[in-house]
């Protein structure tokens, strides 16, 4: 009976990468770009949406923020 040997150890970045085909860095940062963009257009919504629902205004006599509902 055979056994078989297997090499066990930690990959480097750079093995994974030639593994890969040289695309696992490239689509890693794809997914990151995506993901980025998705929550700026995320949070640009909801601050368009914010300020298309309430009035914000400086009120120096309280040295405060009001937000108040249009």
């Amino acid at each position: 009976m055979t056994a078989l040997a297997m090499d066990v150890r930690e990959l480097t970045f750079d093995e994974i990468d030639f593994v890969s085909g040289g695309n696992w860095f490239s689509s890693l940062g794809d997914a990151i770009a995506a993901a980025a963009s998705w929550l700026g257009r995320v949070v640009e919504a909801g601050v368009d949406w914010f300020f298309d629902t309430f009035t914000v205004s400086y009120n120096s006599e309280n040295d405060g923020w009001t937000i108040t509902s249009k």
